[in-house]
């Protein structure tokens, strides 16, 4: 992350200071706070206000969750506001060719999630997602996906590890049991007689080199509207319903119609009961392209209701639940030490089972 992609970003954004081009700099702020969210969702803690300048600061302090949250929300809203002029575009955009007005778009559908994911921390959250959502884009077309290469050097990553390493991940039983009257089943995994699997044959979507992945889907967008309907008070039906519909097309799914009706009806149910069938159908929802969220969603929410590992406790996870962040890199105690310790004590020994502040 910070040595890759924020390092990049950086980049881009000192370039386009010099030469005046807000449209370069609005782009390289709404990606750096995308993965800076991502990146506090996995760890906590991180180096946020003190990272990325290099020879200046080597030993960067750790920034509480709760600021780089903030520091995510007025970052997108910096980037909405040189999109805004979004001057100086000579090519390069590989997602939306240029067009300022679709990445605004974005960077709203993109404070709606890192809004929600301080659902258990502010009451007014889903309010504030909702009128987010309002200035998000309104389709799978307006999605802003990237376009993988079928070599090689630019396939996608699942079919990369699909190719490099055979066989090495599966599709758990729970899932694929969850799967089996679901018309995206066939376009998720295939059965060798014993095993589903992810990659090797047939038509996968979600497996294949030249896959189309989106920064952020019109399925999430429409998921975030349903959830945050449910918590306040409203009917979510036919947001869920949409989510569903988004997602069977994306993936390529036919004859979807009856399995949308038996499924996105939550009318009547209790606001906990339509929130967990929206993130029980954002579960299946997700698949194959937005992993992270799907353990944002469980974490915050318990949902779905998923077993862990009965041989899952060690050292690092000693009560043994399923996983409720990352640890730090070993890189970080070998070279960053002090700052390592006090964000390890911070957040008590930030083992693998000590929730992150914002899913407490």
């Amino acid at each position: 992350m910070y040595a890759g992609v924020l390092r990049s970003c950086q980049v881009l954004m000192d370039k386009a200071a010099e030469e005046g081009s807000t449209f370069y700099s609005g782009v390289a702020k709404l990606i750096m706070a995308s993965e800076s969210g991502l990146l506090t969702s996995f760890f906590g803690d991180i180096p946020y206000s003190e990272a990325l300048k290099g020879t200046e600061n080597l030993k960067p302090s750790y920034d509480k969750q709760e600021d780089v949250y903030k520091g995510v929300q007025a970052m997108l809203d910096d980037a909405i506001s040189d999109l805004g002029s979004g001057t100086g575009y000579v090519g390069g955009d590989l997602i939306y060719g240029g067009d300022a007005g679709a990445w605004v778009e974005t960077a709203y559908a993109l404070k709606a999630r890192y809004q929600m994911h301080l659902q258990k921390r502010e009451g007014n959250a889903a309010s504030t997602v909702l009128t987010l959502l309002g200035s998000a884009f309104k389709s799978l077309d307006d999605q802003p996906n990237f376009n993988f290469g079928s070599a090689q050097i630019d396939n996608w990553s699942l079919d990369k590890f699909g190719i490099e390493r055979p066989n090495t991940l599966v599709i758990g039983n729970y899932f694929a049991d969850l799967m089996v009257d679901d018309p995206r089943r066939d376009l998720f995994m295939y059965s060798d007689g014993t095993t589903w699997l992810y990659h090797g044959t047939g038509d996968m979507v979600y497996a294949q080199a030249d896959a189309s992945i989106p920064l952020i889907s019109y399925v999430e967008v429409k998921f975030l509207e349903a959830e945050a309907l449910a918590r306040t008070g409203a009917d979510a039906s036919t947001a869920l319903a949409e989510a569903i519909t988004a997602s069977m097309v994306q993936a390529g799914a036919t004859d979807y119609d009856a399995y949308v009706t038996a499924n996105s009806d939550v009318s009547g149910l209790s606001e906990a009961d339509a929130v967990k069938k929206v993130i029980e159908e954002a579960y299946k929802g997700y698949y194959g392209y937005n992993f992270f969220e799907t353990w944002s969603n469980y974490r915050r929410t318990g949902y779905p209701e998923i077993t862990p590992n009965p041989d899952g406790a060690n050292g690092f996870n000693p009560s043994g639940v399923v996983p409720q962040r990352f640890i730090y890199p070993t890189s970080e105690q070998a070279t960053n030490e002090a700052n390592w310790a006090a964000a390890q004590a911070a957040q008590s020994g930030g083992l693998l089972d000590v929730p992150v502040w914002a899913f407490e």
